[in-house]
């Protein structure tokens, strides 16, 4: 069985949590590795983009709302973070912390994940 990679945002999605988070970002010093990694400013990285082409439907990209209960009783303060499901379960493939090792580059990303992946 292949595994479904999905990638869990430190942030809410639609108009208002980019705002809040937007927001969050320049007053309270709220941070999002992910969001770094895969954006510049609001636009998608062109590699970023590549990357997702690449794995299509392997990696699947939320925000904290668009999660199910399985997948926020896992990632409860532990997001940024990216997710494997292997069958009917769900678990850490990468954390925050590992992204934040990446220090916002896509080809780091890319080498971490793929690392772990073979792993």
């Amino acid at each position: 069985m292949r595994k479904k990679y999905i990638a869990i945002y430190n942030a809410n999605g639609g108009i208002f949590g980019e705002i809040g988070y937007f927001l969050g970002k320049i007053f309270k010093n709220k941070h999002c590795e992910l969001c770094d990694i895969t954006h510049i400013v609001a636009w998608k990285k062109k590699s970023w983009k590549e990357f997702e082409k690449l794995l299509g439907s392997d990696l699947q990209v939320l925000h904290l709302n668009d999660q199910n209960s399985t997948m926020k009783k896992i990632t409860n303060n532990k997001t940024p973070c990216i997710l494997v499901k292997k069958e009917n379960s769900y678990e850490i493939f990468i954390t925050c912390h590992e992204l934040a090792s990446c220090d916002s580059s896509v080809s780091k990303f890319i080498k971490l994940f793929n690392s772990k992946k073979e792993n």
